[in-house]
């Protein structure tokens, strides 16, 4: 018996779905590049650190070639004249963010797909989900940690601080990606056994 169940989205909404995801993981893509190209032909970069006890004015306590992009508990920092290696790690929480998201969309791509050819139990599938978990976390923990060892890296090269100095480097990590993981990971796994459940219906037919 056909069911009449009216499917939460349609193969327009899934055919639209899938080009604005390929849009994503190639812009995406673009920007894992162009982000420490772009960085080499500055002749500073940016370092976000905690601002402690420091009080309200945060430049008073700066170096000169330093200043405040944006202020709150967490301080961005231009710093002028980093070297070539370390301008270009800058950017590595940038990269790396850009790389989860193209490699998640595009895992997304392909699982929209089968789903729409009629596949949805397609044994890569689990895989695919597989992937989107790893990029959630990739970009939602590796990423920001990343830059947060990078900015303490620069800190200490350059010494912008003295000793006794309010600021301190922060390192944070969020429990959310891997919740959020966590989750993708069990949908991987009822794709699996959704799909030996239908291998062994056919095996009955």
């Amino acid at each position: 018996m056909t069911s009449t169940a009216k499917p939460l989205i349609g193969r327009s909404g899934m055919y639209a779905a899938t080009w604005l995801l390929a849009i994503v993981a190639a812009g995406a893509t673009a920007i894992a590049v162009l982000a420490p190209l772009y960085r080499l032909t500055q002749a500073g970069g940016y370092v976000t650190i905690l601002r402690g006890d420091a009080p309200a004015g945060v430049a008073e306590h700066l170096p000169d070639g330093v200043r405040v992009v944006s202020s709150g508990e967490l301080v961005t920092l231009a710093v002028d004249g980093i070297p070539t290696a370390l301008r270009v790690l800058t950017t590595v929480d940038t990269s790396l963010t850009a790389v989860a998201v193209a490699a998640g969309a595009w895992w997304l791509v392909r699982l929209i797909r089968s789903i729409r050819s009629g596949r949805p139990f397609d044994r890569r599938n689990p895989t695919r989900l597989a992937g989107v978990a790893v990029a959630i976390v990739l970009g939602g923990t590796v990423a920001p940690l990343a830059g947060s060892v990078v900015d303490d890296l620069v800190v200490k090269a350059l010494d912008l601080f003295p000793p006794g100095s309010p600021f301190v480097a922060v390192f944070q990590i969020s429990l959310l990606p891997f919740v959020l993981a966590v989750l993708v990971l069990a949908l991987a796994e009822a794709f699996r056994r959704g799909g030996a459940l239908a291998d062994d219906v056919d095996g009955l037919v």
